[in-house]
């Protein structure tokens, strides 16, 4: 890939997601073959790609240059800026055969506590406001998708924060993640109409977290079903 893409300044290729026991869960979403920044920019935005830390390649010289991995919070999110950085020096290319596995476990998402994953969407939110004021084509992805890529985290955030017992979240509570997850779109998106609640999973885990014997019967019900319940 890098002989056929010497110009290139980001190597990826296709892979698959595996268990805990390395079983086979599905494959990752299919890329295009040739990405810009903006490309990648938009893809993860919407959702629309699967992007690891891991199974990238540069040249050492281009993540220097760039001040290498950047200082977020457990290094949530720190990635899809460097991958972003990188692309910009030049394009991405992506091989299409499929050459690793990302292994998915439970713990994957229980190491990092709530407030290390809203401080470090924090920083990404503020580092998406830096570079739409940098180019015209990206303010416009980030206005054409913002409120997708936000709405997709808070969601995941409030069920997420249910399953963390009150005395153990440092004062998050699912009704102050809607109201960041406002601001963070307002921050982005001045004087945008988006609603959080009007989500009926969001709806449901603010239910939840305010109800005492829901809250209680739901963190019951998760030691008996440890499968995940929320999309």
């Amino acid at each position: 890939l890098i002989l056929q893409n010497p110009k290139a300044s980001l190597y990826q290729s296709h892979f698959t997601y595996i268990n805990s026991k390395g079983d086979f869960l599905r494959q990752c979403k299919p890329m295009p073959a040739h990405q810009t920044a903006n490309q990648f920019l938009k893809l993860f935005l919407n959702n629309s790609i699967d992007i690891m830390g891991t199974g990238f390649m540069m040249r050492s010289k281009d993540y220097d240059a760039i001040g290498g991995i950047p200082p977020y919070p457990n290094l949530l999110f720190a990635d899809l800026e460097l991958w972003y950085k990188l692309t910009q020096l030049s394009y991405m290319v992506i091989a299409p055969v499929v050459s690793f596995s990302f292994r998915l476990h439970q713990s994957t998402t229980r190491t990092t506590s709530d407030e290390n994953l809203l401080n470090a969407f924090d920083r990404m939110i503020h580092f998406l406001e830096k570079i739409k004021k940098e180019d015209d084509q990206v303010e416009k992805i980030i206005k054409e998708n913002a409120i997708t890529f936000i709405h997709y985290y808070c969601r995941s955030v409030s069920h997420r924060l249910l399953r963390t017992p009150k005395n153990r979240r440092r004062g998050i509570t699912v009704s102050g993640v809607i109201k960041r997850c406002k601001t963070f779109a307002d921050i982005l998106l001045p004087g945008n109409n988006y609603q959080p609640l009007a989500d009926g999973k969001v709806k449901l885990a603010l239910y939840i977290d305010s109800n005492l014997l829901a809250r209680q019967f739901f963190l019951l019900f998760k030691k008996l079903y440890s499968k995940p319940v929320y999309r």
